[in-house]
């Protein structure tokens, strides 16, 4: 149904409701977003203190799960907030999470300034994008110096789905990662998907000065 990755093809994806709470939203999904959004209160760092609000902003956010998650682990006070290229999953998303801030737009133009967020995450995105490094510079742009980076795809070595464009294994991925200040990259647990995470630098360098950051690879649990 979404093989083509347009945007009419996931407007008319996220308007099928049914299919989307019966097999869509399997509880293998429900709890792999759990995971992300509990690894994601785990590592997120208020940037500018504990007076300001945290601001996250979730990249491709679809139904709005995710958010969901976030909103009921990350502290007050919070600010979150989603786009998504589908009108269809953002009308998903707003009746999900109706206080996160969303709007319909590209991951190569996010409506946002420069250092925006202390967190950028995005689940299940970029293996859809024709030009993920376009995508993933987008979201270091908006994202505070020290602030955390979180991407989830699935492991390019088990998957085979045609409708996907770009495949990374674990080495592969921190490899695309490496101008980004990568950190740490593993299997999830709960089931074929690699979970990283990149830390903004004040001086991290945009593609095409490639440079090695530490990295931590860790086995399934």
């Amino acid at each position: 149904m979404v093989k083509s990755n347009s945007k009419k093809a996931f407007d008319f994806f996220f308007d099928q409701e049914e299919l989307i709470e019966t097999d869509y939203l399997c509880q293998e999904r429900l709890n792999s977003l759990a995971y992300v959004a509990e690894y994601c209160s785990s590592v997120v760092t208020r940037i500018d203190g504990d007076a300001n609000p945290l601001k996250v902003i979730d990249v491709g956010c679809g139904t709005g799960h995710l958010l969901l998650g976030l909103s009921n682990r990350l502290q007050e006070p919070v600010r979150l907030y989603g786009l998504d290229f589908s009108d269809s999953a953002i009308r998903l998303s707003r009746r999900l999470v109706p206080s996160a801030q969303l709007v319909v737009a590209s991951v190569y133009e996010i409506p946002h300034p420069v250092g925006s967020f202390d967190m950028v995450t995005c689940t299940e995105t970029l293996e859809h994008l024709q030009r993920p490094e376009e995508a993933l510079e987008e979201m270091l742009r908006v994202l505070k110096p020290g602030g955390q980076l979180i991407v989830t795809v699935p492991d390019g070595a088990m998957d085979e789905w045609d409708g996907h464009v770009s495949f990374w294994s674990a080495a592969e991925l921190r490899h695309l990662l490496l101008p980004y200040g990568v950190q740490h990259v593993a299997p999830l647990p709960l089931g074929g998907d690699l979970l990283a995470r990149a830390t903004k630098h004040g001086g991290c360098p945009m593609p095409g000065a490639k440079r090695e950051m530490p990295l931590e690879v860790l086995p399934p649990q």
